[in-house]
């Protein structure tokens, strides 16, 4: 059969799941308390069900231009850069297999949803927008999508921020003052909102109707409002950087502003000055918190970056796996970086992308996807600003600052699914530009990606509509109690048997259950369920800390409890040394049974390392008093007094310690 490519003009039917993708999956929610729901449909209402809709959209358009190019219809479109994507996807494939937990590796953790098989979704993104986007028109095409899809998603924002939203989230008072919409944190919003509000300057300099402007000056206005209010200040550099582009880009090609795009810019800062001005206290506050060393996370970053680094040199080649940041932070957090991040504080994300990927992919992939992302912008970078006077690639130089503009903000802020994929769509639109046919001499290369991409567009649906199902009855397990909760728990973690906060909350029921009885087969069967957590996740240090917790409160177990609750303390301590709550829980069950010598060994180091946290201080206090070591232990109170006046905890151990000095007397 003869080949009879498609003129690159013609749309095609995989254009509309891969338009669709921009335009629902950043509004995708379950929860619909601000229509009548009593309670979200799933516990997490944000973030799996993008996960499904990404897989779905991946399917859609690997099915439909997979059959179009088993009827030669059409040709497969490659760049040599991609060759350096395609080996770090290899690389990534092999960290994944030698993670430190494969099943979160592969699904993502229950707070990003972006292990492996997201990592290949976001790059069948790129490559479906790579076959598809072959002019100015498809990259236009995309760039209205994504601006028309984040117009709801910042307005409301916009009505969470002034105190409109009268849906239940369940959000903190942060949450909802600064506004994360449909993102679920102001930081996923923040980066998200870089795209559209760069994009909208592009397509109002480039539409030729009037109303066309007005439109995207409008939907500028929005999304920049939105992106001034959630006080994200990855964000605001990260726009800040996308506009040094442009600007850049104008100078360059000598872009000529017309009267209506002078009077715009004009009005368009009138209205950020006015929205500053109202809430300038609060940007204020958020500017200097980076200097002023105070208690919000711009004050955590440098330290968290240190931790960072270490994870990247313990597991230099592979890291420690996709999404498994948290597993390396464990191994090499150190006890002197405890007072600047706090004690009870787990860090799931570097706050950093090169550290971030380097840390859980290793260095050979982060430099793998360096070049690539190096290649792409050199490229890109010589092709629209290789002639002065041509104006006619002002969408790829939108689509450009965007991408450079999002760079920046990942250097100090986390990514977000939504966010992710807009990054995917303007790399592909950037690649795709130069872009040609390989051939039929290589169309078991086409043939092999568009099967992999199938496979994976599969996979991902229905393992993220099982996820799903799986969130319904996980949330319902909050509105139960007993034996019925337990059976909710028991379903959601059959429906989705790779994901840890199921099966923590199967068996925080179990000890819950336990404590209620007061019988020795419930508390049996509470042991049981976290031996089989542990057994599932031996790297999560929460897991022991929870488990002590729950022997403390078997009061039918007696000494045989606080003899286990040690065990477990010590093997907790295994995967994070410097886990001072698992110290603090190791110590009290110690000074129970009068071990005092092996109390304060648990935390004689640890005690002061975080003063907002009373327990590690109090427990070594006791047994400082049971060792006979009453200075010290008068010492280590008199700073817990100061930190903690009235607190009820310090009160006993000095009702302790005057009664054992008496007794010595």
């Amino acid at each position: 059969m003869k080949f009879r490519p498609k003129m690159p003009s013609e749309p095609h039917a995989a254009w509309y799941p891969l338009l669709l993708a921009p335009l629902l999956i950043p509004i995708a929610t379950t929860n619909f308390t601000g229509f009548g729901a009593e309670i979200p449909l799933t516990y997490d209402p944000l973030r799996a069900i993008k996960w499904v809709l990404a897989g779905v959209f991946l399917l859609a358009c690997a099915a439909i231009w997979g059959y179009a190019l088993v009827k030669r219809r059409v040709e497969m479109r490659w760049n040599w850069s991609l060759y350096w994507l395609a080996a770090a996807v290899g690389l990534i494939v092999l960290s994944t297999i030698f993670s430190i937990h494969p099943a979160t590796a592969v699904f993502g953790s229950y707070q990003y949803r972006q292990g492996l098989l997201m990592l290949l979704t976001f790059g069948g993104f790129i490559f479906f927008t790579v076959q598809l986007v072959r002019n100015i028109d498809g990259a236009r095409r995309i760039a209205m999508a994504v601006v028309i899809g984040a117009l709801p998603v910042a307005v409301y924002a916009l009505v969470q921020a002034f105190g409109f939203d009268t849906a239940n989230w369940g959000a903190p008072d942060w949450g909802l003052a600064r506004g994360f919409s449909t993102l679920g944190n102001p930081d996923y919003l923040g980066a998200y909102l870089i795209f559209p509000t760069t994009l909208a300057i592009g397509l109002s300099m480039d539409s030729e109707f009037e109303r066309q402007r007005y439109f995207w000056r409008a939907a500028f206005a929005i999304c920049a409002t939105s992106l001034l209010l959630v006080q994200v200040r990855g964000a605001w550099l990260g726009m800040f950087a996308s506009g040094i582009v442009l600007i850049c880009y104008f100078r360059r090609v000598h872009v000529h502003f017309r009267r209506s795009d002078r009077i715009a810019a004009v009005l368009a800062l009138a209205l950020l000055l006015a929205v500053g001005l109202w809430s300038g206290h609060t940007i204020a506050n958020r500017v200097l918190e980076v200097t002023s060393g105070g208690s919000g996370a711009g004050s955590s970053r440098i330290p968290l970056w240190q931790t960072s680094v270490q994870v990247g040199l313990e597991h230099p080649l592979l890291g420690v796996g996709p999404d498994s940041f948290r597993f390396g932070f464990y191994e090499v957090r150190q006890a002197d970086q405890e007072d600047a991040l706090g004690v009870l504080a787990i860090a799931d994300d570097a706050h950093n992308a090169p550290m971030m990927i380097a840390g859980t992919l290793g260095y050979p992939a982060a430099v793998l996807l360096g070049v690539f992302v190096g290649i792409v912008f050199w490229r890109s970078f010589k092709a629209i600003c290789g002639q002065r006077s041509d104006t006619e690639r002002m969408i790829y130089a939108a689509w450009y600052a965007a991408i450079v503009g999002y760079a920046v903000c990942l250097m100090v802020d986390p990514s977000a699914i939504s966010s992710n994929i807009l990054l995917m769509l303007g790399v592909g639109v950037l690649v795709g530009a130069r872009a040609r046919p390989i051939g039929e001499a290589k169309r078991w290369l086409a043939v092999t990606a568009v099967g992999t991409l199938l496979l994976v567009g599969l996979v991902s649906t229905t393992t993220g509509a099982m996820t799903l199902v799986a969130d319904f009855y996980h949330a319902r397990t909050y509105y139960a109690t007993g034996a019925e909760a337990i059976a909710r728990a028991h379903k959601a973690v059959s429906f989705s048997p790779w994901t840890y906060e199921y099966r923590a909350r199967h068996a925080e029921l179990h000890g819950k259950l336990a404590v209620w009885e007061g019988t020795p087969e419930a508390a049996t069967s509470a042991i049981q369920a976290y031996e089989e957590l542990v057994d599932f996740c031996p790297a999560e240090y929460l897991t022991y800390a929870d488990y002590v917790e729950m022997l403390f409160s078997l009061s039918q177990m007696g000494d045989e409890g606080d003899v286990r609750a040690i065990e477990v303390a010590r093997r907790g301590l295994e995967v994070h040394p410097a886990g001072v709550v698992l110290r603090a829980e190791g110590a009290h069950a110690c000074s129970n049974l009068g071990r005092y010598e092996e109390a304060v060994e648990f935390v004689e180091d640890y005690w002061d390392l975080d003063s907002s946290v009373v327990q590690p201080g109090v427990e070594y206090a006791r047994a400082l008093i049971g060792v006979g070591r009453y200075g010290e232990a008068a010492s280590v109170l008199d700073v817990l007094i100061e930190n903690h006046p009235g607190d009820a905890k310090i009160a006993a151990v000095l009702g302790m310690l005057a009664e054992a000095e008496d007794q010595a007397q």
